[in-house]
């Protein structure tokens, strides 16, 4: 994790230590979540290229935004303060299903991430909240898709998806 607050820092670093806010004095339920040797070198070596990824990823969503715009696609939200690195870009697609097999086609791979609902994961059972206490979300799960996201992406190939996305919805009509 990376923050400039002092005191988001300080719940991590007794988050990521077994909850512990000094030597055997539990405070909350934590984890140990504390990074390796390994995976703090490979990390020492990517940090330095952050900010460029992210910009990466906001400019291919940028793209995206505009070519979608108006499309009848469900996007995400998006302003002008956008400072996130964009890690996924889901759509709402009438149809996804085809829409998914459509695009594999035109050779664009696309995922379907959390395609169930939170409150009806296992892990949240003891909640008691049964198919239905969410309509609008497991109504959302049938047309999520995850158009390709990543730095490197060129702006020909988001356009590409753009123009693919819009050609198998039917420009947005459906």
């Amino acid at each position: 994790m990376v923050t400039d607050s002092e005191a988001i820092a300080a719940k991590l670093r007794v988050l990521r230590h077994v909850g512990q806010d000094g030597k055997y004095n539990h405070v909350v339920k934590g984890y140990n979540s504390r990074l390796d040797n390994l995976q703090a070198a490979v990390l020492r070596v990517k940090m330095p290229h952050v900010e460029a990824w992210n910009a990466g990823r906001r400019r291919m969503a940028a793209i995206y935004d505009r070519g979608l715009a108006g499309a009848g696609i469900g996007m995400p939200p998006t302003g002008d303060d956008r400072t996130g690195s964009q890690h996924l870009y889901v759509v709402e697609v009438e149809g996804r299903d085809a829409v998914q097999l459509a695009l594999a086609e035109c050779g664009i791979g696309t995922s379907i991430h959390y395609p169930i609902p939170i409150h009806l994961q296992p892990a949240f059972a003891d909640l008691g909240l049964p198919a239905g206490a969410f309509p609008r979300s497991e109504a959302s799960v049938a047309q999520v898709l995850s158009l390709p996201m990543f730095a490197e992406m060129s702006d020909n190939d988001a356009e590409y998806v753009v123009a693919s996305l819009l050609a198998v919805t039917g420009g947005g009509s459906g």
